[in-house]
């Protein structure tokens, strides 16, 4: 689960699937950039980055079946 008090996790609002990752890790993002997308009851939403960083890690994967709070991309 993503930390709460953490701004670098990424965490799902919801429950769902991962329908894309935009970014890999090492890649530098800037604020309002695409990082994943999510669908959740045929609705689809774009996670975008709250602030500048680096992709640290994503333990999402495309495909994969999420619940409210998984850490789905991590940055530094």
């Amino acid at each position: 689960k993503a930390d709460p008090t953490d701004p670098n996790h990424i965490a799902a609002p919801m429950p769902g699937k991962v329908l894309e990752i935009s970014g890999e890790p090492g890649q530098a993002v800037d604020k309002g950039d695409a990082l994943l997308t999510i669908e959740a009851m045929k609705m689809q939403m774009l996670l975008r980055a709250e602030g500048a960083g680096t992709v640290a890690s994503i333990p999402a994967t495309v495909g994969m079946e999420i619940e409210t709070q998984d850490l789905l991309l991590e940055l530094r």
